[in-house]
Parts: structure tokens; sequence; C-alpha cells
């Protein structure tokens, strides 16, 4: 009688599993990039704003935002929800737009807490 264990090399299902955690911490940095970017344009919509031709991680967010801090906080929320790091959320500043400066500064926090995870 054949047994799973001979037909399947569990060791090799074991290597991939680890491995592939490696192509996911690479891709992470776009994903994040990728997920600011397209939740920046759905709220520049609300602002009546053109739509920009690229956004890089240098654009400044009160730019963009017009000093609009309520809506930056909603696309701030937006971002924690979709990333799912609503639980133990720290407590922001009075002014978000300062602590967040750029597209820049705003990916890298999402990405620290990501891998926090």
């Amino acid at each position: 009688m054949v047994q799973v264990a001979d037909l399947y090399s569990f060791q090799h299902f074991k290597k991939e599993r680890e491995t592939s955690g490696g192509a996911a911490d690479k891709r992470l940095p776009a994903a994040v990039y990728r997920s600011v970017l397209y939740y920046i344009h759905l709220d520049a919509a609300v602002l009546q704003q053109p739509a920009f031709e690229y956004l890089s991680t240098q654009c400044s967010l009160r730019e963009i935002y017009r000093n609009n801090q309520l809506l930056f906080l909603r696309t701030f929320q937006t971002l924690l929800t979709h990333w799912k790091l609503i639980p133990g959320t720290p407590t922001l500043l009075e002014n978000p737009l300062a602590v967040f400066g750029t597209v820049g500064d705003l990916c890298a926090y999402i990405e620290k807490r990501v891998k926090a995870l």
C-alpha cells in the first residue's frame, strides 16, 4: 500500500512556502505605493482637482490635499482599513500633514506597520 508521504515531498512544499514569503516582501513596497496612489486619486476627485499626470514619492501631500486635513485623514483611515492596520492605531498629531510631508513618508509608514504584523 502506498502512503501519502511517499507521493509528496513535504520538504519541497515547506521550502516553497518559506521562499514565497521572501518574494512577497520584495513586492510589498510596490503594493503599498500602488494602494496609496489609488486612494489619493480617489480623494483628489472629491477636491475636483484634475488628475495628476504622475505622483512620485517626493510629491507633497499638503499640495495634493490643498491643506485639507480632514480629507487626508479620511484617506489615511481608508489605507489603514485596506491594509488591516486598524487595531492599535497610534493617535496622530494635531497636524497630520506635517507628520506625513510626502507620499513617500506615508508609504514608509504603511510599509513599516505592515511588516510589523
